[in-house]
């Protein structure tokens, strides 16, 4: 739950660099309409035909470079909307190198991401407003284009999305909706003044309604933003506060210098951050065998992923289960060798 508004002073600093060296792609023939692939960015651009917008729509890929390498394993995604590569390029590098920072630094899982970019202004404003036809854009993403992806892709369970702006007013509209489908939102600089606080309004009532959820829920702000939109946010802040239900995890975020296009980045990295921030935990790496026991041995450990598995909605694989089973091995407990080579063997079927 989130005490109260926080103050965020610092910038991004050195986390947005254009590194892509943890991202590449999968060549193969796919069922989505068309696609070619950009090798200068690593990306891989499809189309389909949307029976529900009536139109057809371009997003674009980037997998994980392991994705090649781990052939039985799945990922999860993150959604980027808003995200209109070539007029705004800047979009695929920032999201890039924040990924790459976490990932570098063990903070976050591997992830496939979709950029999903606008197909105009004016399609972007009828999908993304609730008063519009974001209901309809809902059943496109829910019945349509992620179906899709998920039967092409090695994609997990856990759905993340990440809006700006009008996209962001859209992602919390997605959630007050249907809950089930992302796990986790993150809205940076969300657009809630829109048709005179309108979704401030269904939020209380939605909120109200919901005995329990486990969901996450993270939006931010700058402090250089207009009073329009700052007034907007801090009503739905007092929303949260007051009707948040049990088990939903959330945080709202005011970041003191930041303007409404520096947010973007800012809000994707804290919002990322703050949902994985168990991933690294004390059971994670075996930094020393001496350690490793102080711990409680294996059980404890395999307990510690189950715990991520559980809060995260898809399966957490231990990584180092036969390197532990080598160590009991090493010293004579050969029962408790056996067991980590049977859940290596498990968790890593050949």
């Amino acid at each position: 739950m989130n005490p109260g508004r926080k103050s965020i002073k610092t910038l991004l600093g050195t986390i947005i660099l254009l590194s892509l060296s943890s991202f590449s792609v999968h060549l193969m023939a796919h069922g989505l309409h068309s696609y070619n692939v950009d090798e200068e960015t690593a990306l891989l651009t499809l189309h389909i035909q949307s029976h529900i917008l009536d139109e057809q729509r371009e997003f674009y890929i980037q997998l994980p470079l392991s994705y090649e390498e781990k052939l039985n394993e799945r990922f999860p995604i993150l959604i980027a909307l808003d995200a209109d590569l070539e007029r705004r390029p800047f979009i695929r590098q920032e999201t890039s190198s924040i990924l790459n920072v976490l990932l570098d630094r063990h903070k976050i899982p591997e992830l496939i991401v979709l950029y999903i970019p606008n197909k105009s202004a004016d399609t972007r404003s009828r999908d993304f407003t609730p008063s519009q036809d974001a209901d309809g854009f809902m059943d496109f993403l829910e019945l349509e284009l992620l179906p899709q992806i998920e039967e092409e892709y090695r994609v997990d369970t856990l759905r993340i999305v990440h809006g700006h702006s009008r996209s962001a007013l859209f992602a919390t509209h997605a959630f007050l909706n249907r809950p089930h489908l992302f796990k986790a939102i993150i809205a940076s600089s969300p657009a809630y003044w829109h048709d005179d606080h309108a979704e401030v309004g269904f939020a209380r009532e939605k909120l109200q309604s919901f005995e329990k959820l486990e969901n996450y829920f993270y939006f931010n702000i700058g402090g250089e933003e207009n009073e329009i939109i700052s007034n907007s946010f801090d009503r739905m802040h007092y929303i949260f506060r007051k009707y948040a239900p049990q088990g939903l995890e959330w945080r709202a975020d005011f970041a003191e210098f930041e303007t409404h296009g520096t947010t973007r980045p800012l809000g994707l990295y804290l919002g990322l951050r703050q949902f994985f921030s168990d991933w690294s935990n004390r059971y994670y790496a075996v930094e020393t065998w001496q350690r490793f026991e102080q711990l409680g041995g294996l059980d404890p450990f395999i307990e510690s992923f189950e715990r991520l598995s559980d809060k995260y909605g898809f399966v957490v694989k231990p990584a180092v289960l036969k390197e532990i089973g080598d160590y009991y091995s090493s010293i004579g407990e050969e029962s408790i060798s056996r067991q980590s080579y049977n859940l290596h063997n498990l968790y890593f079927p050949q």
